[in-house]
């Protein structure tokens, strides 16, 4: 059973980076290519994407080619979309959405093996070396290398951000700045004072009950502030950018070709 390179780092006090990826394609392809880059983990998205399980899983085993955590943020929609990318290899879920304590203990519930939760028991998938490996480890195993992150991307989150932080079994408080913008009435504006101190809030109650917590960013100046908050989960990038910014620069540079041979 493969151990989770991002709880390793995390646990002795190092922070991570990850990527989301595979936003415009399903191949595993892709998360072999750049899992095999040197991040951390990659970040793959049910909520806003078409994929499907069967797709997701393939996605999953490209990147467990290459031994790279993938964290999957998932649709919420029923009980198996909480342990369903579990089974399939991935080393974490990430829950969108979570508003209140009462629904990070639901989402507990859901992920968990007992004594945390009640996540319902398998052991025939890729997380159990397809019911090769030995029940008890099992188990042992997934309490112990598989994570749940929950999104503080609302601000009735953000009102009650240390009540979900008291959460058992929530691991990582991950901060979704566009939809709190959203819910503050400002949306898009990021960089708002709102947004700021909800970032804080976060940051205080994850430091008083012991989580990690992690935000997007665009550049290393952004990632340095956070760290220097105490973020340890970071992401930056995505495929659909970094194919437009590679691309605008080979139309950029072969204009300036054309226009130097007029």
């Amino acid at each position: 059973m493969r151990m989770s390179k991002i709880l390793k780092k995390l646990r002795n006090n190092e922070w991570v980076l990850i990527t989301t990826t595979a936003i415009l394609s399903a191949s595993s392809k892709i998360t072999e290519l750049v899992g095999s880059m040197g991040f951390d983990g990659l970040w793959l998205d049910m909520e806003h994407t078409c994929y499907n399980y069967d797709q997701m899983f393939h996605l999953i085993q490209g990147a467990r080619a290459v031994d790279t955590d993938c964290v999957v943020r998932i649709r919420k929609d029923g009980y198996t979309d909480y342990c369903r990318l579990l089974e399939d290899g991935a080393a974490g879920i990430m829950v969108p959405h979570c508003k209140s304590a009462e629904e990070a203990r639901s989402i507990v519930r859901k992920s968990k093996f007992h004594p945390q939760g009640l996540r319902g028991i398998d052991g025939a998938g890729v997380d159990a070396d397809y019911a090769l490996a030995d029940f008890s480890e099992y188990i042992r195993h997934a309490r112990n290398e598989t994570f749940v992150s929950v999104m503080i991307e609302d601000k009735e989150a953000v009102e009650c951000i240390d009540e979900i932080a008291a959460v058992e079994g929530i691991d990582i408080l991950f901060m979704g700045c566009f939809d709190l913008s959203q819910s503050y009435g400002i949306t898009g504006e990021v960089s708002n004072y709102l947004i700021d101190e909800a970032i804080q809030k976060v940051s205080r109650a994850s430091k008083k009950y012991s989580k990690w917590w992690g935000i997007q960013v665009n550049t290393v100046e952004e990632a340095e502030k956070y760290l220097n908050m105490g973020a340890k989960f970071i992401c930056s990038g995505d495929d659909v950018l970094v194919l437009i910014e590679g691309y605008k620069k080979i139309i950029k540079d072969f204009q300036s070709l054309k226009t130097a041979k007029k």
